[in-house]
């Protein structure tokens, strides 16, 4: 935040929905020394070690970059758990490119994909290519779905944003993670789910006429 001075409310919006990381990647687990690996020298690992190098650090769902990071963590997490923090060494670097390129060849049978060949938002059978990662703003954590895919289960879910005129009343918009039911057979059971892959929101109001106006039915809750 320093030297960002006053934020407007586009500004505030972009914050909520930031999946990038910083120039400088900070984790427990250093790997400073996958970024310097000379590709050359691993002909068969060479695109995969050039997927991570080129990164922007972005955790677009087109990211090829994104892809390799995100196997690279888990592979991190479940070899060094309960390791102090430190930079992983040459070796290590070597393994975990190993890893990557031994995973995607055995489930996808290639090693040019993108984050949202891997990582998947799913409601139902509805499996959508999804973006984000571990511990950036608007995170993602994923659990294992099938075929080497894997799924988003911890990350935002219902999003509010809401503005405070000072007369009259607050100008709301909001988007949830799939809708507005659990009932797989409502319109509503994930028609929200383009809207929150695309960081975009719908218009929701406490104006009881405008709600009226667009009631799908209206009832008295003990009649």
């Amino acid at each position: 935040m320093t030297g960002t001075g006053k934020m407007d409310y586009e500004h505030f919006k972009q914050i909520k929905f930031d999946q990038r990381y910083p120039e400088t990647l900070q984790f427990a687990y250093a790997i400073d020394s996958m970024m310097q690996l000379e590709a050359n020298a691993y002909p068969l690992l060479k695109d995969v070690i050039q997927n991570l190098q080129q990164w922007d650090h972005s955790g677009s769902a087109d990211s090829k970059g994104a892809a390799v990071f995100l196997l690279v963590y888990d592979y991190f997490a479940k070899k060094l758990s309960g390791v102090a923090p430190r930079p992983v060494t040459h070796a290590e670097s070597v393994g975990a490119y190993q890893y990557v390129f031994d995973y995607m060849m055995q489930h996808f049978k290639r090693t040019d994909l993108v984050l949202g060949d891997i990582q998947k938002l799913v409601r139902g059978e509805d499996a959508r290519p999804a973006s984000g990662l571990p511990d950036v703003l608007a995170a993602a954590y994923t659990s294992p779905y099938k075929n080497g895919i894997v799924k988003i289960t911890i990350g935002d879910a219902y999003i509010c944003f809401v503005r405070y005129p000072k007369t009259g009343l607050p100008v709301i918009e909001s988007v949830n993670t799939f809708g507005a039911s659990s009932h797989a057979d409502s319109p509503h059971y994930k028609d929200q789910m383009q809207l929150f892959q695309n960081h975009q929101t719908k218009h929701m109001t406490l104006d009881k006429n405008e709600v009226l106006q667009h009631a799908v039915k209206t009832y008295h809750p003990l009649k």
